[in-house]
């Protein structure tokens, strides 16, 4: 199928439409005009540096990647119509106003892609190696976004569940390792920080409504809940964590309704720093997400990191870190994705957890601590061990060294 029967296929037919798409098929053509690329090239690392959600989160992970390597690098902030709050400048002393590297590495989702070469200078596009860095939460790359892929030389992701899904579309795709360190947090951010009960076995789930709340699914983690403790007098407490509640007003209503006959689910709605973040997950007992689908699952990770016992769906980008030796997996069976529930999603599936596991995971969260307690040690172990800022930056040299040996043999 050619290139113009993509927009053909999605009816973005539109004037506007026709010429930006032919705007973005020259830029394709001008993007093989790289610059040399040498031992001593670094990236432009371009996306949502400043940003308080999980694609800002993943960029400062691997910028702290690249600099245990001693890659050079730069952060370029791209950020139009962004809905999340940008209050972290770990890596503003890197915000340079020009991508001077001959990679462009790129964190922005693939649907605003288009938006990058009218953003940026066009030389910085157009006469770079371009990487997108990319997360996608379903099994198949929508349709919609194809003919955005000529834009770009290589992707990179960080789980199978992803690499398969972007092989299927692209000639040259990357896993390279994510890499989950922070310091630990302030013991002041404790429980009573954040008015938690202190004598009781508290069980978390976080999410931004703005990522969904149908692929997130905390409906079942409540669910599951009431059904594990149906005695109120048990000391269980789940404590619901999201943001951008009030923006999706109908929807965190219907969610606190689930909730509402019983006092130990309690429910926080509002945007936390990071060292914050890290001391909520730290105060919670066991992390859980009966998510539908995830690209990567940075929730689970973090809380593994900081050796927390945690219950996920046995489905998706979680498992690339997610084992029967570390963490408390939850079979599922497969469904359709109703429409309305999530975008491009037509024709697609994702999991649904299967609901009596997770009440018995639960119950022996609290039944076993001893259990509990070594799963979390050997969650810290792993995600130290395999999922390090050291481990990330030596594959990303690695593949830099063959790009520069493919280029240079052309």
């Amino acid at each position: 199928m050619t290139n113009l029967a993509w927009p053909l296929r999605t009816l973005k037919l539109g004037l506007k439409s026709v010429f930006c798409f032919a705007q973005d098929m020259y830029f394709a053509r001008l993007i093989r005009r790289h610059p040399p690329i040498d031992a001593n090239s670094g990236l432009n690392l371009i996306g949502y540096y400043r940003a308080d959600l999980g694609l800002g989160e993943a960029l400062r992970y691997l910028a702290h990647a690249l600099s245990c390597a001693h890659i050079p690098f730069l952060v370029r902030k791209f950020s139009p119509q962004l809905r999340a709050s940008q209050t972290n400048i770990s890596l503003v002393s890197h915000e340079a106003s020009h991508c001077s590297h001959p990679i462009n590495c790129i964190a922005i989702n693939p649907d605003m892609l288009r938006r990058l070469p009218r953003w940026l200078r066009y030389a910085e596009w157009a006469q770079r190696y371009n990487i997108a860095y990319w997360f996608w939460e379903l099994e198949h790359f929508p349709r919609a976004w194809e003919y955005i892929l000529p834009l770009i030389d290589e992707i990179w992701v960080n789980t199978e569940f992803n690499a398969k899904t972007m092989r299927a579309v692209h000639p040259c795709v990357t896993k390279v390792p994510f890499a989950i360190e922070f310091a630990r947090p302030s013991s002041r951010l404790n429980r009573a920080y954040f008015g938690l009960p202190q004598n009781t076995t508290l069980f978390l789930n976080s999410f931004d409504f703005h990522s969904s709340i149908e692929r997130k699914n905390p409906q079942a983690t409540i669910a599951a809940f009431l059904q594990a403790f149906p005695n109120q007098d048990t000391p269980v407490t789940l404590l619901i964590k999201s943001t951008n509640g009030p923006a999706h007003q109908e929807k965190f209503n219907a969610l606190k309704k689930l909730a509402q006959q019983d006092a130990r689910i309690l429910f926080l709605d509002r945007q936390l720093g990071e060292e914050e973040k890290h001391a909520l997950l730290k105060a919670a007992d066991c992390y859980v997400s009966l998510h539908r689908s995830e690209g990567l699952g940075l929730g689970l990770a973090e809380s593994m990191y900081l050796g927390k016992a945690v219950i996920g769906t046995n489905y998706s980008g979680n498992v690339e870190f997610m084992n029967s030796h570390n963490s408390a997996l939850i079979d599922f069976t497969l469904v359709p994705v109703e429409p309305g529930q999530y975008p491009h999603a037509t024709g697609q599936a994702w999991a649904q957890a299967n609901m009596e596991q997770a009440v018995a995971m639960m119950q022996k969260m609290v039944s076993d601590p001893s259990w509990r307690n070594a799963l979390g040690a050997q969650a810290a172990l792993d995600m130290r061990t395999n999922h390090s800022f050291a481990v990330m930056g030596e594959a990303i040299a690695r593949r830099l060294t063959q790009i520069q040996e493919m280029k240079a043999a052309q």
